[in-house]
């Protein structure tokens, strides 16, 4: 999978090029003597050459890290949930299609836990996620729809995607014990809104890009 820098980075990066080439263009015309055409020539499509070098690298280097976050160190499978994978930077559950498992719950689940991997404690709180969602899902819109009037926005709450939502198993030490993540309808944007869970209660909302 390759990675791309957004259009206005790379338009910065290369008008930042120009503009130093520029800058010594005028300096080797004011300083070196030479004609300004001359030092145009020389100093410009260099600076060009070593951004197009620089920006091969970058996107070869962000590649390459991409590519070692996202591949697993280890796969193991947990009987009667699915494949567990472990990353540099986390623990990821892939639910097989036989887990418990609801229809707007992403069937990839991301966990918070040690190098050891999750506890049990956190393997069970996956088994009971359908069932418990499914018995708090109306309070969650009812809290989500107070969250966006006490923001002065309640127009809002009609922008959240219901469809599908992405859970996180939070560590045994932390005060939550997950986060369920929203976000809106692509047509409305990009932002993103975490209800976090305690003993299956609603204990904070907040939004984000």
């Amino acid at each position: 999978m390759r990675i791309d820098l957004p259009s206005k980075e790379i338009a910065t990066i290369w008008y930042c090029l120009i503009a130093f080439g520029g800058i010594a263009s005028f300096c080797l015309h004011e300083f070196a003597g030479l004609p300004i055409l001359h030092s145009l020539w020389a100093t410009i499509p260099a600076f060009l050459v070593a951004g197009y070098v620089a920006m091969r690298w970058m996107d070869h280097a962000l590649d390459e890290s991409f590519r070692r976050i996202n591949t697993p160190i280890q796969i193991s499978t947990v009987a009667g949930l699915g494949e567990l994978r472990q990353f540099p930077d986390r623990w990821e559950i892939k639910l097989c299609p036989d887990a418990p498992h609801s229809a707007i719950i992403e069937r990839t689940i991301l966990i918070d836990a040690s190098c050891e991997g999750p506890t049990s404690e956190q393997l069970e709180m996956i088994r009971q996620l359908p069932q418990q969602f499914a018995s708090i899902e109306s309070n969650i819109r009812e809290e989500l729809r107070s969250y966006f009037a006490d923001m002065g926005a309640p127009e809002d709450y009609e922008t959240v995607d219901f469809g599908s939502v992405s859970a996180h198993i939070l560590s045994p030490n932390d005060e939550i014990d997950l986060e369920v993540w929203y976000s809106s309808i692509p047509e409305h944007g990009y932002m993103g809104y975490t209800v976090c869970l305690r003993d299956w209660k609603v204990h904070e909302i907040y939004g984000g890009d």
